[in-house]
């Protein structure tokens, strides 16, 4: 089982998420229905069978086929519909009630140091063994952070303690460039960033506002709506780009 734990780096509002993947879900979607058809050819053979006798039980040999079939459709279906979950989801006012400007470096972090070590450790530890085989090259957990411009030295700082935490889990870590999750949409043309760049003056915006549309088409998707019932309204476009870069990051490199 692999995990990705993508922050969209913030100085105040941190959004943070935990997405599993099924990355080898194509492979299994081959093989079964490999099966199925092999399956259906000797339901087939079945059917063709003139007379009746020749099947001891009518209830037998051909339900014991049909169900397995059946069976079979069913369990490729549940593997497509389960190659994508989101586990955790969460935006945190990492300085409640005070302002960036309000704030030392030392206690932002602080209050970060806390967040990482009481909160998000006993999540990540709670889903999967980080212990690897020596011979398995599976990443059980790739930790993901947009990657953060020269001038950006506040959010650098958060960053870069945030990379020096995940280390200790001895997994993949991934900077990402914030363009990539432009380029997912979910659903019709509407979704595609193109529009979204012609709708809104800023960059800025056009992303922040691509980035929410196609999450609530995710959510929508996977039925999984009821997550953003803790996070704030003004905090959803963070949270989608935590969400989004995950999905985008796993749609180029594995998907």
């Amino acid at each position: 089982m692999t995990y990705t734990v993508c922050f969209d780096v913030a100085t105040k509002s941190l959004a943070v998420s935990i997405v599993y993947y099924d990355l080898n879900y194509k492979e299994y979607m081959i093989d079964l229905l490999t099966n199925v058809n092999d399956e259906f050819n000797s339901i087939k053979d079945i059917k063709d069978i003139k007379d009746i006798k020749d099947i001891k039980d009518d209830k037998t040999l051909y339900n014991r086929k049909m169900l397995k079939f059946i069976n079979t459709i069913e369990k490729a279906s549940s593997i497509f519909d389960n190659r994508i979950n989101i586990i955790y989801a969460d935006v945190i006012d990492l300085i409640p009630d005070k302002k960036v400007s309000e704030t030392s470096i030392v206690y932002r972090s602080e209050m970060l140091f806390k967040y990482l070590n009481n909160t998000l450790d006993p999540i990540i530890k709670s889903l999967t063994s980080i212990e690897k085989d020596d011979n398995d090259d599976k990443d059980d957990i790739i930790f993901l952070l947009e990657y953060q411009m020269g001038p950006n030295v506040k959010s650098n700082i958060i960053a870069s303690q945030i990379i020096y935490h995940a280390t200790k889990y001895n997994q993949k870590i991934e900077l990402v460039g914030p363009s990539l999750k432009n380029k997912v949409f979910i659903g019709g043309s509407d979704a595609k960033y193109s529009n979204f760049i012609e709708k809104y003056k800023t960059n800025y915006a056009a992303n922040k506002n691509h980035a929410k549309y196609n999450l609530l088409n995710l959510l929508k998707y996977l039925k999984k709506e009821d997550i953003l019932n803790s996070i704030k309204k003004k905090n959803i476009d963070d949270i989608a780009d935590s969400i989004m870069m995950s999905l985008a990051y796993v749609l180029k490199n594995y998907w």
